[in-house]
């Protein structure tokens, strides 16, 4: 036998089922890997949530039984400053209550649920108007003008958004173009 034939790279000694094998061995500890990394992200994520959630409903039960203490007092009644009291109580209430019932996810699963390929979402803004309704501003990039018109039209479709407003300048590049629009999500 010629040893000089035997390229030293893609030596194996192993039989082809056992190769076969060893890779499958490989990429089933990678898909661990990988789940063990998704669940540790999930549970930091969830950590961090839970934090702010407890000191926001600590801080409104405090509020609560302040309030329920001024108007068991008759001192604070006799004083006069139990309405002011109560109207700066409620107020830091509601500025720690949502003020919508739309929530920010919703609104981007529908808008990136219309996105077509070819079109690329970089930024959102999103502004409460009122209990169930909000304003999404959303800039991106898309592939081509036909892209960006496909995207536009399947917002406009889509029953949850109104008032779907594009400027023109969106269109003055054929490829590559970079767009900004605006609409009114009203998702129950």
């Amino acid at each position: 036998m010629d040893l000089r034939c035997i390229d030293p790279n893609n030596m194996n000694l192993l039989p082809t089922e056992e190769n076969r094998l060893m890779h499958r061995d490989y990429f089933l500890r990678f898909l661990a890997m990988v789940g063990v990394i998704f669940v540790a992200a999930s549970l930091i994520g969830i950590t961090m949530l839970v934090a702010p959630y407890v000191a926001v409903q600590s801080k409104n039960m405090t509020l609560h039984s302040e309030i329920k203490n001024m108007t068991n007092t008759t001192t604070a009644q006799k004083l006069g400053d139990l309405q002011k009291t109560i109207d700066i109580s409620a107020a830091k209430i509601s500025a720690l209550m949502p003020r919508t019932n739309i929530l920010f996810t919703d609104v981007v699963g529908k808008i990136v649920g219309e996105r077509p390929s070819g079109v690329t979402v970089n930024a959102f803004s999103y502004q409460v108007k009122d209990e169930k309704t909000v304003t999404v501003t959303l800039q991106g990039v898309g592939n081509n003008r036909n892209a960006i018109l496909q995207f536009i039209q399947n917002l406009q479709r889509e029953k949850d958004f109104s008032d779907v407003s594009v400027p023109v300048s969106n269109f003055a590049k054929n490829t590559d173009a970079d767009f900004s629009l605006s609409l009114t999500a009203h998702i129950e």
